[in-house]
């Protein structure tokens, strides 16, 4: 059995481990709508993402895959594989989350906290097996992650405020290490990093132009659980 682990690539060991801790997460917070229908399509969107990354190369380089090397798809991951599966799993969840009409801030907000507090292990792990500086770059993300869930249960922590954090924690931590395959300036992790920030700022520029907030959403929600309350006593 032991045998059979170490033959487990490290990154998907730090991914089991992640999606163990925020599995156990989502199970420790109330039992409520916003909580079944979360773990549900976090369920599915990591399986979206492994399918996704694991057979990338059919996308990336469809020709070579299908044609001359067909058993690279099974073998192995392609460079850049991840982010196609990241990019799956992303579109899963929001239109998964929008037709369960749980696209508003407490769905995302636990959907960013159960992410967050699943980043612990998966960089712990990783600092375990990494060497420097990369090790370093782990340890640095992980204490991040411990700091970032502790502030986004504030009730101003919004959903993006929370990406717009953990984005520039990423890109920050990112320089500490060397990078090979460049795209100009920076490789493909550094310009989803770059991208998450990005998306996160409009959100709260959005926010500020139309004049409303995501406290009205959650003060809507929360009169809605005590209006179900009191019909059923």
């Amino acid at each position: 059995m032991l045998a059979l682990l170490q033959r487990v690539p490290d990154a998907w060991m730090a991914l089991l481990l992640g999606c163990v801790g925020g599995w156990a997460f989502l199970k420790l917070q109330p039992k409520d709508r916003a909580r079944e229908i979360v773990a549900d399509k976090l369920s599915g969107a990591v399986l979206v993402f492994v399918v996704f990354t694991r057979f990338s190369g059919i996308l990336l380089h469809p020709s070579l895959s299908l044609r001359d090397n067909l058993m690279a798809v099974i073998g192995g991951t392609p460079p850049g594989g991840i982010f196609v599966g990241l990019a799956a799993s992303t579109l899963y969840l929001i239109i998964s989350l929008w037709r369960k009409k749980a696209l508003d801030e407490t769905g995302l907000k636990l959907v960013a906290q159960t992410l967050v507090v699943g980043a612990i292990p998966y960089f712990a792990y990783r600092a375990y097996v990494d060497l420097h500086p990369y090790r370093f770059e782990d340890l640095v993300r992980c204490g991040f992650a411990v700091i970032l869930y502790l502030l986004s249960r504030r009730a101003s922590m919004y959903a993006h405020r929370v990406w717009a954090v953990a984005g520039t924690v990423l890109f920050g931590t990112s320089l500490l290490v060397p990078h090979v395959e460049l795209y100009t300036v920076f490789d493909l992790s550094q310009w989803t990093f770059l991208l998450i920030m990005a998306a996160s700022i409009s959100v709260e520029a959005w926010y500020d132009v139309a004049g409303t907030s995501p406290a009205a959403g959650l003060v809507k929600d929360e009169h809605t659980q005590r209006e179900g309350e009191r019909d059923r006593l």
